[in-house]
């Protein structure tokens, strides 16, 4: 049944009165704000209803919130969203007369229980773009029939009001958050309108520009460009006012800018522009990249400096990416070494530019550096573009990305194909003679071991040349190493198979005969045909020579089961045939009684000779060939015989060296050789005292050098101790500690004879000796053979990149000298230069007198 209209009451008219002061206020913008609490008031007033409802959409769920409520409590508030979501699809007005006999509403609670709404009226919220936002909606207890004159209207206004306080109080949100991020981001921030004066400006443009923001607002902008930059920005804002846009809007662009102080900052801008009160308006966001340009100067400083470094480097440096092996950086060496540019390699991997079989072991080498993780080394040959071999060094080392895992294989070749060459033919050098290319002792004894660990009869043969010493004095060296050359051809014609021929020395040559030649027969045989061959006249530079040999042997396992005593025997074999008439050959007998007794009665000498202390040292002069100054002298042993004869080392030494007696007359030597001289007129005259293997095998020879140095008072350095390399032969590794031991007194050791017998590259490896002295043999021949020109050459630029100082015997005529002079060799020692004499006539030839005014230093060799 329809409930007539009600009349207007006092309330609905007071609420009528109330529009116009509604509609005042949100007039004046956000800044006095409309309570959404006193429109649903109005509304349920103006209707002369009990209850009014303000609901708003939620964007995420889509279903109408209450926003204001009067007349309900919140759970029922929440109830009313049928009348709500009805409104919002209306066309404008929702008019429900009566709920409980609507089919739409008669099940809602509000209209089923309490507080039994019956009659509805509600409007849309509808802000921007038609769209809903929310529903006004006001509820009777009774039902009525209609709406009277003039309450739709004032209803939709209300509505209108509503979106407008929402649209309001959003605005002014926005406002507080903007003018709040704005005042706490670490970026300035400045506006400024169409005429270019500053409008806003943050505290972050305070500290950039060194302006307050008292000082700033109001001031034309370009009061933060440079004068050269504030033409061309002015004439864009005067394009700006004549109604043309800014070019900037929408970029970031990097500029210098002018700090209060004066100073010029470098910036990042970002412009954007807007119409605010019918003008354009501008606004910047400035970041102050001073910092990050310095760094990005430094950075490009770096870079220019690596690639300068790694274009520098004179070894192949390349990159490759992980992934595919595919290069992404080849340095300049790399591309020498290659043959290739560069660009012909970037983007490639091995298998595009190396045959199959290379580039597959170099992908495997790749691959075996990124698994393992820290670098490896490896040594491997390449085919460059022109068809050359090289082989190289290479250093693989995986680079991290940054998730950890390979991202890059950095590479590093160095050429070494010289350096190869250059050391196998130092170890050439080492195991061979340098006049014959024959190998020399320390290589005849590996065979010879090697030969006699085969197992079966092994020979070897000592022979000498009869008549070389005849030649050499006679004719000259020249020609007694061209003898020993055309002897050696004869010896390797001589040769089969797995026969070796090596040269020990001097005129003394070495045949070792493996199984099955090396019979007692076999020996034989060969013997001779070599007495035979070397029977014939030699024809040399014009002169017809012979030679002769004489021959021992010695056969194994009867004479011996080791290399040494094999030689040995074999040598006691040979002096039998040079004592009974030469030209002929003699096997070693265990019965060489007249050998024997000889021995022993030189052994029996030299015993006496110890107790009764009939030794001596005579001193030869080493000599700097830069300046022709004596820097020291060699300490020579001699033993004068009770029949006053003076007997040389070569005579007695071996044979002290057998028995022991080394040890006691070294221990006289060093003695005798620091306190002599310790008394001459010289504080840096240094001496060189020679040491025997037997004196590192027994005894305490560091003992003895250590008394020596303390009972003469000489300083340590002035003492300099040689070996040879047998030295270090039986046990290196003791010889080794013992030597170091004598080099922490302060001592200097040198190695003497350097490339005649056991020269060998890796002593010089495992300890740093102070000087190497080059044999004589090398010196006599470097005037005409190139060969030991060369080896002499190499020897000396060994000694340069070591820091060894290096020492020429032998010097025997002006030519050497001069010679080694031009290749820089640092001192010689030789006939030339002086003999070996008495210390009191050394001091009297070579040094100036005590108290004399050079007595600091050498005297100068006379030319």
């Amino acid at each position: 049944m329809d409930t007539p209209p009600r009349p207007p009451c006092a309330r609905e008219a007071a609420a009528a009165r109330d529009l116009p002061d509604i509609a005042d206020c949100l007039g004046r913008g956000i800044e006095e704000e409309v309570n959404c609490e006193e429109i649903a008031r109005l509304a349920a007033e103006l209707l002369g209803a009990p209850i009014a409802v303000v609901a708003l959409r939620a964007e995420a769920a889509g279903a109408m919130l209450p926003r204001a409520r009067v007349g309900l409590g919140p759970e029922d508030a929440g109830q009313a969203a049928p009348f709500h979501a009805c409104a919002a699809a209306s066309d404008g007005l929702l008019l429900v007369p009566d709920a409980a006999a609507d089919e739409r509403f008669a099940a809602c609670p509000l209209v089923a229980g309490p507080p039994r709404v019956r009659f509805c009226a509600a409007v849309p919220l509808t802000g921007r773009g038609d769209k809903v936002v929310g529903a006004l909606s006001v509820f009777d207890t009774e039902p009525r029939a209609a709406l009277r004159d003039g309450q739709a209207d004032r209803l939709r206004f209300l509505a209108r009001a509503a979106v407008l306080h929402l649209e309001h109080a959003r605005l002014h949100a926005v406002a507080v958050a903007s003018s709040q991020i704005a005042a706490s981001t670490s970026d300035a921030f400045i506006c400024a309108d169409a005429r270019g004066a500053i409008t806003f400006w943050n505290r972050a443009a305070e500290a950039l520009f060194g302006y307050t923001r008292e000082e700033a607002v109001g001031r034309p902008l370009d009061t933060i460009m440079p004068e050269r930059f504030r033409a061309a920005h002015n004439g864009g804002f005067a394009r700006l006012a004549a109604g043309g846009g800014p070019r900037l809007v929408g970029k970031t662009v990097e500029v210098p800018a002018r700090h209060k102080s004066g100073r010029e900052i470098e910036i990042e801008l970002s412009l954007s522009a807007w119409r605010q009160g019918g003008e354009v308006a501008v606004g910047a966001i400035i970041r102050d990249i001073t910092e990050r340009k310095r760094a990005e100067a430094e950075l490009r400083r770096t870079r220019a400096f690596a690639d300068t470094v790694v274009e520098s480097v004179p070894a192949m440096l390349f990159v490759k990416d992980a992934a595919d092996l595919r290069h992404v950086l080849l340095n300049k060496a790399g591309e020498e070494l290659l043959g290739a540019p560069r660009e012909a390699v970037l983007g490639k991997a091995a298998r595009d530019l190396f045959p199959p079989e290379q580039a597959r072991l170099f992908e495997e080498a790749d691959r075996d550096a990124l698994r393992s993780g820290p670098a490896r080394v490896t040594e491997e040959t390449i085919r460059t573009q022109d068809r050359r071999d090289r082989l190289l060094l290479t250093t693989r080392l995986a680079i991290p990305g940054e998730d950890g895992r390979p991202a890059y294989l950095l590479g590093f070749s160095e050429d070494i194909t010289e350096r190869r060459e250059a050391e196998a033919r130092i170890a050439h050098m080492a195991g061979h003679d340098a006049l014959t290319g024959l190998p020399n002792r320390t290589l005849l004894r590996d065979r010879l071991q090697q030969a006699i660990a085969a197992g079966g009869a092994a020979a070897v043969l000592c022979l000498d040349l009869d008549r070389f010493k005849e030649v050499n004095d006679t004719l000259g060296h020249p020609v007694g190493d061209a003898l020993l050359r055309a002897a050696t051809e004869r010896l390797r014609g001589c040769a089969r198979g797995r026969d070796v021929v090596a040269r020990l020395g001097g005129d003394e040559f070495a045949v070792v005969l493996p199984a099955p030649a090396g019979t007692p027969e076999g020996a034989a045989g060969f013997a001779g045909r070599v007495v035979e061959a070397l029977a014939e006249p030699f024809l040399i530079e014009g002169h017809q020579l012979l030679a002769g040999a004489s021959i021992g042997i010695a056969v194994a396992p009867a004479d011996g089961a080791d290399a040494d005593t094999l030689l040995r025997r074999a040598d006691m074999a040979l002096h039998r045939a040079k004592a009974e008439g030469r030209a002929t050959c003699r096997f070693f007998e265990p019965a060489l009684d007249a050998q024997l007794q000889e021995r022993r009665a030189l052994e029996a000498d030299l015993r006496r000779a110890v107790r009764e202390g009939r030794f001596e040292l005579h001193y030869q002069p080493l000599v700097r060939t830069a300046m022709g100054r004596v820097s020291g002298v060699e300490a020579l042993l001699r033993w004068r015989r009770a029949d006053g004869g003076l007997v040389p080392p070569a005579d007695f030494v071996p044979l002290a060296e057998e028995t022991g007696l080394i040890v006691p007359i070294g221990h006289w030597v060093l003695h005798e050789a620091c306190a002599e001289v310790a008394r001459w007129p010289s504080e840096v005259l240094g001496v060189a005292v020679n040491l025997s293997p037997a004196q590192f095998r027994r005894g305490d020879l560091v003992g003895s050098v250590r008394s020596a140095l303390a009972a003469s008072g000489l300083a340590p350095e002035r003492l300099e101790l040689e070996i040879t390399e047998s030295v270090l032969l039986e046990d290196d590794r003791a010889t080794l500690g013992t030597l170091r031991e004598l080099r922490a007194l302060g001592v200097r050791i040198a190695m003497d004879d350097f490339g005649t017998g056991y020269s060998s590259l890796g002593y010089l490896q495992r300890f740093p000796f102070d000087k190497i002295k080059i044999d004589r043999s090398f010196v006599r021949g470097m005037a005409h053979d190139a060969n030991c020109m060369a080896i002499v050459r190499a020897v000396v630029s060994l000694g340069a990149t070591l820091g060894v100082t290096i020492t020429a015997e032998g010097v025997e005529t002006p030519e050497q000298l001069a010679l080694l002079r031009d290749i820089g060799c640092d001192e010689a020692q030789g006939f030339l230069l002086g003999r070996p004499k008495p210390g009191s006539e050394v001091v009297e030839q070579h040094l100036p007198r005590a108290g004399g005014p050079c007595a600091r230093e050498a005297a100068e060799i006379p030319a």
